[in-house]
């Protein structure tokens, strides 16, 4: 055979190859797919579709990047198919497996989700995984078993990190709801809402009825202090990477630098992008708005936007309260008043409280004005009282008293002050007047019936 046929076959049969072999790539290669929806948010398609290309090449990383912002939007499904790749691509990539695990629980597959979190939770105990990726997993892994209904496995795998805060919840819960609430470890956190609820529900399978309502008295006072579920901090970071949730984070950090031009170039710019849908976001941007012109006192634009929000549909006490500043602005302090009594009527704040203590100062009416100084004394009085500082509640409420005393809610809440403060007589007088104001106050009514009973 001649030596140039050779040579010939061996080029036909080398370029046969790569032609195969990129076929066979071809074949089986996962292409990183945008979900084939509407997307309110014009600028999220494109940058999606840019995180999509450089996973369409790229390593584990990238196709991890990918799966998270698909997560950060709701697309579990197409979530997993990119975490699955950057596993495929790297099996030690552990924060691509918690994102797999993730997808899966929310997606309902409890089965193949305590599998994934089982991996990790195994590879924290040999210490082969970064502490909260380790802690969170093993966690997720109890939870899942308790939606599963296995309540001793899951137990047991909380048991693997007692000391985290949560796992201690969940086993003291356990431990109530299977009868042995006498064993409950409730960690004694200062008036941290999980723990007396936790002590309110053991006190009552344990008979101990007066411990109970101690409890319960005490958790309008409290607040939460134990992060049961990490899924919106996990999620969240990946939400607000891309698209107009990322200038959104732009705008929050603007407005610490009270620039207002800045602050409405920004707005301007999300706004053009959304003018023509009937998208959440062009909501957010015209409140936003107002918020700055209000600030600008520019009563002219303060309608101009208030009309475009009626366009959308939306009548709350917010737009009665901008309505209520651009008529004020214009002089009609009387039409401002009116609708700023129907805004605090609606979600009563202080500061529309004392906009309209001034209004009725300007027309002399005393009566009026000591009743709307007394409820913007009353609002930061409870603010003051649901963060347990009870002397600044007890002096706010006493304030509020000494303009106007016709409210039995400001009765009601001083006899709950005074009650916790120790002043038992002075409580029963304040709940007593309460009731003489409102004879129907249900829980006056209860309270007089415990202390006179020695409950409380």
């Amino acid at each position: 055979m001649p030596r140039f046929t050779v040579i010939l076959l061996i080029v036909v049969l080398l370029e046969a190859i790569a032609c195969g072999t990129v076929m066979v790539r071809k074949m089986f290669r996962v292409e990183p797919l945008l979900p084939p929806v509407h997307w309110d948010d014009p600028l999220l398609e494109k940058e999606l579709s840019g995180v999509a290309e450089r996973a369409r090449t790229g390593n584990s990383k990238a196709w991890q990047t990918w799966g998270e912002a698909l997560l950060g939007q709701g697309f579990y499904h197409y979530s997993e198919i990119a975490f699955r790749q950057a596993l495929k691509l790297d099996p030690r990539n552990h924060e691509a497996r918690f994102g797999l695990a993730f997808c899966l629980d929310h997606m309902g597959r409890m089965e193949e989700s305590v599998h994934e979190y089982g991996q990790l939770a195994a590879l924290r105990t040999r210490g082969e995984i970064f502490e909260k990726l380790g802690t969170d997993s093993q966690y997720a892994l109890g939870c899942n078993l308790l939606r599963e209904e296995k309540a001793a496995e899951a137990e047991q795998a909380f048991r693997q990190i007692a000391d985290d805060p949560r796992a201690k919840y969940q086993i003291a819960k356990l431990q109530i709801r299977s009868g042995q609430a006498e064993k409950a470890q409730v960690d004694d956190l200062p008036f941290s809402q999980e723990s007396l609820f936790l002590q309110y529900r053991a006190a009552l399978a344990l008979n101990r009825n007066a411990e109970a309502i101690q409890a319960a008295d005490q958790l309008e006072r409290a607040t939460k202090r134990i992060l049961l579920h990490f899924n919106t901090d996990y999620v969240r970071p990946f939400y607000a990477q891309y698209g107009l949730e990322r200038i959104i984070q732009d705008y929050n950090q603007l407005i610490f630098s009270k620039n207002m031009d800045r602050l409405r170039e920004t707005l301007d710019k999300i706004f053009v992008q959304v003018r023509h849908l009937r998208s959440p976001y062009a909501k957010l941007a015209l409140q936003s708005m107002l918020d700055v012109e209000l600030q600008r006192k520019n009563a002219e634009q303060l309608r101009n936007l208030v009309q475009q929000l009626r366009d959308f549909g939306e009548m709350d006490a917010d737009m009665l309260q901008f309505e209520g500043a651009a008529a004020a602005e214009d002089g009609n302090l009387q039409q401002a008043a009116t609708l700023w009594q129907r805004a605090n009527a609606m979600s009563p704040n202080i500061q529309l409280s004392l906009k309209l203590a001034e209004y009725y100062e300007s027309q002399h009416n005393t009566r009026e004005r000591d009743k709307a100084l007394a409820e913007s004394l009353l609002l930061g009085a409870l603010g003051q009282y649901r963060q347990n500082k009870l002397e600044p509640a007890h002096e706010l409420l006493k304030k509020s008293l000494d303009s106007s005393s016709s409210n039995p809610r400001t009765w009601f809440y001083l006899g709950e002050t005074l009650r916790v403060l120790g002043a038992r007589e002075k409580a029963l007088e304040a709940y007593q007047q309460c009731l003489n104001l409102n004879s129907n106050d249900g829980r006056a009514i209860t309270r007089l019936r415990q202390m006179k009973l020695k409950s409380l």
